[in-house]
């Protein structure tokens, strides 16, 4: 399987605690490697959602998560990533690659299946180890979504951007629609992917990572 991933020539820089992820310096500055994520996005799983104007990188108390500063209705869009990424380099972008997956189909907090979080969790873990190093899913629900993604993409790379010129939302895909695209799979993988990502999967206790 080949995901598209477009280079980012990056160079060396000292480590000084001043070179944090928003310092100008090319490589470094996160919100210069956001256009090239969102571009290996955008041609692997198609566009993002353009009636939202995207605001910026953020640092942020909470968990990673797209946020709307004036609201959803409004569609302004911003990232907000962990404090503790504003010196590490290999966790912002994996990070913002994850959220950035998001912006495909913004939604509200609790609105994304086990297929929106699997692709954004797969493609991060993909595009930060090919460019910034080995980086481990630490959470088993993620790793899991990220494994049933994986199956799909592996079976069939174009099908999730085919479906998406029928369904743009990622979270409103259906396993019927799933059933179309990827006729070789079983239907408990697509009834386990169009789940809310919110709810326990009854075989999650049998995963390991």
């Amino acid at each position: 399987m080949y995901i598209c991933i477009s280079v980012i020539f990056l160079i060396k820089t000292s480590m000084d605690i001043r070179n944090n992820i928003f310092t100008d310096i090319p490589g470094r500055n996160i919100n210069n490697i956001f256009t090239d994520i969102m571009q290996a996005i955008e041609i692997n799983f198609g566009p993002k959602d353009y009636t939202f104007r995207f605001c910026g990188i953020i640092l942020s108390d909470e968990a990673p998560n797209i946020y709307f500063p004036s609201g959803f209705s409004k569609k302004d869009i911003q990232i907000r990533i962990t404090h503790n990424c504003e010196y590490n380099l290999k966790h912002a972008v994996y990070q913002v690659a994850h959220e950035a997956v998001h912006l495909l189909s913004p939604g509200l907090k609790g609105t994304s299946t086990y297929l929106e979080e699997g692709l954004a969790t797969f493609f991060a873990h993909l595009y930060t180890n090919k460019k910034y190093g080995e980086i481990h899913i630490g959470d088993k629900k993620y790793a899991l979504a990220a494994d049933m993604a994986k199956t799909l993409l592996v079976n069939n790379i174009s099908g999730i951007k085919q479906m998406r010129e029928k369904e743009p939302n990622l979270s409103q895909i259906t396993s019927q629609m799933l059933v179309e695209y990827y006729p070789s799979l079983p239907i408990e993988l697509f009834e386990a992917l169009t789940t809310n990502f919110q709810e326990k999967l009854p075989f999650m206790d049998l995963y390991y990572i």
